[in-house]
């Protein structure tokens, strides 16, 4: 499956990658499982207001997989598109 970042700008194989939220209520994408915070931030993906808002983008990003699994597509929504 492919994740595309919230700005479009980065496009990446959920295959390969880790997603979490930080304490900040970023979602980052990291290969290692383990990884110092300057790396992890360089693996941001999109940020919400919330963690709420932040919990539901993850959601939904599981959700995508469960649905349609390697073929899938799923962009992280914009902040303001987010109701919780």
């Amino acid at each position: 499956m492919r994740v595309i970042s919230q700005d479009g700008m980065a496009d990446i194989p959920y295959e390969n990658f880790v997603f979490g939220v930080t304490k900040d209520n970023y979602i980052i994408a990291i290969r290692d499982t383990i990884a110092r915070p300057p790396e992890a931030a360089r693996g941001i993906v999109a940020k919400y207001s919330n963690e709420a808002q932040a919990q539901k983008a993850m959601d939904m990003l599981r959700t995508e997989w469960n649905d349609y699994g390697s073929n899938g597509c799923f962009q992280f929504p914009a902040d303001e598109d987010m109701e919780v």
